[in-house]
């Protein structure tokens, strides 16, 4: 049986092996960074527009300022789902592949103890 370490070692030379390239997960990078920067523009957006409309004196500056409030919040709803969906995608891919990884070694350790029975029968 493998030390947890020697298991490690195999995955990360397997990993190397993959020959995947970093320019594919540069755009999931910079889709991340785009969320990010949504949601604090949003949330800017949405509470310039509380405090102006806070500090208005008449009906009419109200409104105008309450109108931007669904601009951020639409923002931050973007730039939430954005900076989810590509955090996720990240993490389940590294999740697959070492799922990917467990199986095949698993396979390869009962082909290799089913091997010996089968000459012998």
């Amino acid at each position: 049986m493998t030390q947890p370490d020697d298991a490690e070692a195999q995955f990360e030379e397997e990993l190397s092996r993959l020959h995947v390239k970093k320019q594919y997960a540069e755009p999931e990078r910079r889709m991340i960074v785009l969320g990010l920067v949504l949601v604090a523009i949003g949330l800017v957006v949405l509470a310039s527009s509380l405090v102006g409309a806070r500090q208005a004196i008449t009906v009419q500056q109200q409104l105008d300022n309450l109108a931007l409030a669904p601009l951020g919040l639409g923002l931050t709803a973007v730039g939430a789902t954005l900076w989810l969906r590509n955090s996720l995608t990240r993490y389940l891919r590294f999740w697959l592949i070492r799922l990917i990884y467990e199986e095949r070694r698993n396979t390869d350790r009962l082909a290799a103890t089913a091997a010996p029975k089968q000459d012998k029968g």
